[in-house]
Formats: structure tokens, sequence, C-alpha cells
């Protein structure tokens, strides 16, 4: 219980609850009340109902994690967070010639092109696409199926990033059986084990009293410690950091012109062609170091020189796997693209007693603090016109819009040195002197997957919706139908508890430093934080997440965020066997659709002909085709369903049966 009413108020500051509560038309999943979700589990806990923690944290973690279809909401469970459960059995979705429906294949058999693979059929005696499909509802954060169901299967721009292919290793819940059937076209069937492995030592545990002090005992902290500008990523375990190192190649990717130390921004020339490629599977290092955003900026700034020396003339923005990461980057990649545009990036907080409070103390002398960024300092923004509010009132209003309160539309002052240094956005503050823009937007095309969110969702949005810029997105359910490329995370800032004790902290030595002793928060106290060390284990200050700011696309307060407007790409296509070998063959056929006479998968674009149409809004309107039609749980503490949504495959956790393996 203590657990509960510690995450409470961090809760609060989730900037798009009254959304998920309230489904606005062309939402593809169900819906949740979280703090009605905590209620339930409260009364839960309160009535003996859970038989033990692993059921008590499956259910918040559920709440909290999965529902709301938002990476940037993390709330990691210590129990959960100690077993990786999966099959160690990868699989892939392709189509043989890239017309007909994908199948579903092993991703060792599906990268063969001399050989017609046996497709899966079944698993465990369910149809294999509504398997895979129920998997990804069950256990990914992603806002649209098809992007839940890519997540759940193998790709290049994925496994370079370490994310997606779930179903070999993403089983969060364990598994009803102690193995797993699957039936092939061909008649065949394969029984293979389910597996777990420890994510933590078990060295002196004997027993749950044991295992309990190892894992959730708060630690004494010396200090609070949080993110360094809340970079993003779907994971919500406590995975060790990889190490940067420096590469020269990538797998699967062909030789590059230019690359990052660390792979995951690379540009490439097609063969034979006057096309060039920017893949970008990230905006930040995976250590979200401020080193790797400077090369970032410099590996773009290269490779576009080295377009312009070569005479390049189309270009093609693979952003397959990106997850996301610093915005400052976000913003950067944009303006080197197209210099002569200022990004939009109108947002919003959600307001709440204790934001009020915050931003009333930091900004009370009316003199910036350049030493603390502090989000809620009325000198920290701008308006939506670029100018200065005249006082915290202004900015923090409320605005009440949708049933809810938020502060005024509000955008960043690029050239604030507070938000800049040591990397500093191209066009911006001492950066000013860039190339002129190289490609005409009808001459760039985005490759998208679902998987692109947060930064990669700003840098898209940009694209998109000011620069004029197509997409093309790749792979999902086995279905005619559109598909949206952009399904990660819509919002614009995810923050940490940790960030938000950080302001409280910076906020209390400012106003000491001006006016003396900080005063008390004396609003209602659900809405107050304490700094004090969380139960449950000590991992909550770093990774216990939301979503700070909703993201607008204009200035109208009817608009909904956009993380809940549905948006297709302007075609689809599928993955084809040689994709999962060598990118370039998806990348060659993208040149064809978007710049000759290829088709698209029918019906995933506005033409008659599924050629790809001329401009970045030509989109098929969300359509029942759209919405999931697996069915959850319905004692899941929180749940909305989506009234959109038919009859479908029912779905509920099973009694977990595993084999352990070292």
């Amino acid at each position: 219980m203590a657990f509960l009413e510690y995450v409470y108020p961090y809760l609060q500051f989730q900037s798009n609850q009254a959304y998920l509560k309230d489904l606005p038309s062309g939402w593809t999943l169900d819906g949740v009340d979280l703090f009605g979700g905590l209620s339930q589990i409260s009364h839960n806990l309160e009535t003996g109902a859970y038989s033990n923690q692993w059921q008590f944290e499956t259910d918040l973690y559920t709440l909290v994690n999965i529902l709301p279809r938002d990476f940037h909401l993390n709330l990691p469970m210590p129990l959960l967070s100690i077993f990786a459960f999966g099959t160690d059995f990868s699989l892939a979705s392709v189509s043989l010639d890239g017309t007909s429906l994908p199948e579903l294949q092993t991703y060792v058999e599906s990268g063969y092109s001399t050989t017609i693979p046996s497709p899966i059929v079944s698993i465990n005696g369910e149809p294999t696409a509504d398997y895979i499909l129920r998997g990804g509802v069950e256990t990914q954060q992603y806002l649209d199926p098809d992007a839940l169901y890519n997540l759940m299967l193998y790709s290049i721009p994925l496994a370079q990033q370490e994310n997606g292919n779930a179903y070999k290793w993403g089983h969060l819940f364990g598994f009803a059986s102690d193995s797993t059937t699957y039936s092939f076209s061909n008649g065949t069937t394969l029984t293979m084990p389910n597996l777990a492995i420890l994510a933590e030592p078990f060295d002196g545990v004997v027993d749950g009293t044991t295992l309990f002090n190892l894992l959730e005992v708060p630690e004494s902290p010396t200090s609070v410690s949080g993110s360094d500008d809340g970079a993003d990523s779907g994971e919500t375990n406590d995975a060790t950091p990889l190490t940067s190192s420096t590469i020269s190649t990538v797998s699967g990717y062909p030789t590059p012109i230019v690359l990052h130390p660390s792979g995951y921004t690379g540009g490439y020339f097609l063969n034979d062609s006057k096309v060039a490629v920017l893949a970008m599977t990230a905006f930040a290092d995976p250590t979200e170091s401020e080193e790797g955003n400077v090369l970032q900026q410099k590996v773009i700034r290269q490779f576009l020189a080295a377009c312009k020396a070569a005479g390049m003339l189309k270009l093609i923005v693979d952003l397959q796997g990106n997850g996301g990461g610093h915005i400052e980057s976000g913003y950067d990649a944009f303006k080197q693209l197209f210099p002569t545009i200022e990004p939009f990036g109108a947002t919003r907080f959600r307001h709440t007693p204790f934001a009020e409070y915050i931003s009333m103390l930091s900004s009370t002398d009316g003199v910036y603090n350049y030493t603390d960024h502090i989000e809620y300092q009325v000198q920290a923004v701008l308006d939506v016109d670029l100018e200065k509010f005249p006082n915290y009132q202004d900015f923090m209003g409320p605005d009440v819009i949708y049933g809810d309160n938020f502060t005024s539309l509000m955008r960043y002052n690029l050239s604030d040195p507070t938000i800049q240094l040591p990397f500093v956005i191209s066009g911006y503050y001492n950066n000013t002197n860039i190339a002129p823009q190289l490609f005409a937007a009808e001459d760039i095309v985005m490759i998208l997957d679902g998987s692109c969110g947060s930064t990669c969702a700003l840098f898209s949005q940009f694209m998109k919706s000011q620069a004029g810029v197509r997409s093309i997105a790749v792979g999902g359910r086995p279905q005619q139908a559109p598909m949206q490329g952009v399904a990660g995370s819509k919002g614009a800032e995810v923050y940490t508890y940790g960030n938000i004790d950080e302001i409280l902290i910076a906020t209390d030595q400012l106003y000491q430093d001006s006016h003396g002793t900080f005063p008390p928060y004396t609003g209602p106290p659900e809405y107050n934080i304490s700094l004090a060390a969380p139960p449950l284990g000590p991992s909550l200050s770093k990774n216990g997440r939301f979503n700070l700011r909703n993201n607008y696309n204009s200035s109208s307060p009817t608009e909904i965020p956009l993380h809940f407007v549905y948006e297709a790409a302007n075609c689809r296509l599928w993955y084809q066997p040689g994709d999962l070998v060598a990118i370039e063959n998806l990348w060659e056929r993208v040149v064809d659709v978007a710049w000759g006479s290829g088709k698209c998968v029918s019906g995933s674009t506005v033409t008659d002909d599924d050629t790809m149409p001329s401009g970045a809004y030509d989109t098929v309107p969300f359509g029942p085709g759209a919405v999931s039609q697996v069915l959850l749980n319905a004692s899941l503490p929180g749940l909305i369903p989506n009234k959109d949504a038919g009859s479908g495959q029912s779905s509920g956790l099973g009694t977990l049966i595993i084999q352990i393996v070292s």
C-alpha cells in the first residue's frame, strides 16, 4: 500500500490521462482509467484478493506500463524484473513476392532466398497471426496493433537497437505451459521448451524472505538521481546500458559513406543510382551521452555534404527501429534537412496544484535560473508565438480542455543556452552558419515500421506537417489496409521521478537564495511529492517515468494531442525474405514505389491503382480495420474497452510454468 501511495503523486504528471479515460475517435486499442485502476488494486490489497506479490505486481505493471500504450509511462516492478521469459525462438513475417499476404516463418528460414520455407500456421492451436498480435497487445507499450505485431518479430533495424523480436525474450508474465507447439503448413509440428533466465544473481537467496530483502528493501541513497534529460526508450526494466564503441559497419546494412561510432546513424548511397539513404535507428547513443548528440549532428552534416558532392537527387530517411532519444537531436536533424523552417513543437503540461506551486516559487523573482533548467519556470519557455510569457499565471493557466487542466501552449526557446550547451541545434544560438537545403520535400521519403516514437515522433511530425515529406510503413498485421508508421509514444518529453525530485530541490535552493525559507506545499495531499526513498526497491528515481508534455500540431484549443490522432502512412509495403539479410533490398523497392511505378499494398493508399500519392496528407482515414480485435481480460484494473472493437480473441494470464536455464 505504501508503494501505491508513493507513486500516486508522480502519476498525476502524466499529461494524457484524460484522453486515455475517454478515448477520442481514431484510437485503435483499449483505454485505461489510471487512478480508477489504482483504487481497484488498493481495494484488492485491502481485501486480500491477491494471494501473492506476483499477482499484485502483474496487475500494477499492466495498469501503468501496458494499458496506456505510451512507452514514456513506466513503473518498474522488482519481482517482474528478475526474470526474463522467452522461447529463444525468433519469428519473422514476410511476403515471398511482396504482393501476397505475409506469413510467419522462423527467422533462420526467412532470410534464405533460395528456398521456399513452410510457414507456421498455428501456435498452440491458435492461428499464428492471432497469437502474435495477442502477445503484443498483452506485453508491449505501443499505440497501434500493426506496431505491436512488428515488435514481436525480427527485423534488421529493430535488432540493431536490441528492440523488437519480443516473441523471443519478451514474454513478460511467463507461460501457461512448459512448452510451445508450432504447426507448419506442410503438416509438420515442432515443440520447443519455454524458458526463463535470471536477471539478478541469486547468491544468498534461499526463500521468499531473502529474495524480498535482495530486491525490494529500499536503499539509503545519498542523493536523488534522475536521467540527464529524459532520453527516450521503450525499455522499462533495469538493463545495464550497452557500452558505446566505434564500429565501421552495421550488420545487415551496406558499407556506409559515413557512420556514427555507435552505429545508430549512418549515410549510404544506393548502387548505380542517385539515391542516398540516411538511416537513423535512434536519436541518442546507448549511454545517452552529449558526445553522441554532437557526433550524430556531425554525421548528418558530413553526409549531406557528401550527397551534394556526389550529385545525389533523392533521399530516403529510414526511421525503422527508432524509439527516440534526445529532443535536441531530433530538432537538429530536421533543421539540417530544412534549415529555413521553424519547428512548431507546441506542447502543454498537465496542470496540477503541485505543478503550479513549483512554477510560482521558481518564477517569483523574475530572474532566469541559468544553473538549473527548471521546466516550470516561466522564463524557461516561450508562448505559441515564440514570445515570453508576461508572468507564470499566464503560463500555468489552467486551460480547461477535455475535462482536465493544462498549461498554456508553449514552445522551446531553441537559443536558450541552458538547454543547448554543450550541444547546439543547427540554426540557433552560436550555430547559425549551416548549409542550405539540399533535397526538396518531394525528393525525400521516410520509412517507418511503427516503432518510431518520442523524439522520432517529433522529427517525423515536422517532416510531414511542416515540410510535406511522405512516408512508407513496412510490415504489420497480414491484412490489406493502411498502417500507422509512428506508433511509439507521441508525447513530446519523458520525465523521471528523479527529474521531478531534482526540480523540487533546485526550486528550493533558488527560492532560499532570494527569499529565505522555502514555503511548504499546502495543496491537496494527493499531489504532494515526497523525497523519501521509495518502497519496493531503489530503481524508481531513474526508471519511474511519465509523459510530461502533450504534443500538438496547431494552436487550436480544441485539438487533441497527436498521441491520439490516427495518422496512416501514405503507402505500405510488406517485408520480403531478402530484407532480413540486407536492408538495401527494401530501400530499392522504396525507390521504385516513391519515385517510380512500384505499387503499395492494396488498400493502403488513397489512389485507385495502389501507387503512392504525391501529398504528405494523402492518407487513408481511420476505419474499423485499424482497431485491435484482441479482447483483454475484463477484470484488469482500470481497463476501459474500446467501443470500436468487435468480437475477437480474448486473453488472460495463465498459470506460470517455466524452465529455468542458466
